[in-house]
């Protein structure tokens, strides 16, 4: 999941600077939770590392819309590394 502002091909290039191989895919949700599809989409790339920017909410926040960071840290079957 990136930053709205987030351009892809910015970070694909940032990535690439550094030696990376990096193909950017654009995954759309709908109604479908979050943290399945990028569990999915790991398992059909054959991911060995997971990597995200980690997000928290006011803890009633959390409560009442669940949390995508909290949920796929507590599912996730490979390593996960998160930024903030």
């Amino acid at each position: 999941h990136m930053h709205p502002n987030a351009d892809p091909a910015e970070l694909v290039a940032h990535l690439a600077r550094h030696g990376v191989s990096v193909k950017a895919t654009e995954v759309s949700f709908g109604e479908k939770n979050v943290t399945n599809i990028l569990l999915v989409q790991a398992a059909q790339l054959r991911a060995d590392l997971l990597v995200m920017g980690a997000y928290g909410h006011p803890r009633l926040l959390e409560f009442w819309l669940g949390g995508t960071t909290q949920d796929l840290l507590n599912r996730a079957p490979i390593p996960v590394l998160m930024s903030h």
